[in-house]
């Protein structure tokens, strides 16, 4: 079965998604809108057990080649398996990248799937939203 996920709330950062049953990432698009305050954000996929115990802390080698995303700007990330664009930022326009994740990313029942802000820059104020899909065995 196909899930629909997301979090379009304003003013955070910082988004935690739980399933009661293991699910597969199949996608995900993260639009993150900073604010004038000075740092560079680096968008992260993390995966906590259901201890909070960190599982796994990925992040794209394009997010980190392009020294991430500064200050005042609005930037699109599709996450999803099997894409090949893992250059800089292009596509429909300069601010767009896709990011492969691992593939079958799993997340087993009760586990956090969390995407954020690797510095945490401006948590309170920066706006991300993040859409998405998972398959449930």
């Amino acid at each position: 079965m196909i899930l629909n996920f997301g979090d379009a709330l304003q003013n955070d950062s910082n988004k935690d998604f739980t399933w009661a049953v293991p699910v597969r990432v199949l996608w995900a698009f993260v639009t993150l809108v900073t604010t004038a305050t000075v740092g560079i954000r680096v968008p992260v996929i993390e995966v906590f057990d259901i201890a909070a115990a960190p599982v796994l802390r990925w992040y794209s080698p394009m997010m980190s080649s392009s020294g991430g995303q500064a200050a005042s700007l609005t930037r699109y990330y599709l996450t999803c398996t099997n894409t090949t664009r893992m250059g800089g930022f292009g596509g429909p326009s300069v601010d767009y990248a896709e990011v492969q994740v691992p593939r079958g990313l799993y997340i087993r029942a009760g586990w956090v799937l969390r995407i954020r802000d690797l510095f945490a820059i401006d948590v309170a104020a920066d706006d991300m939203t993040v859409f998405g899909q998972v398959e449930t065995d």
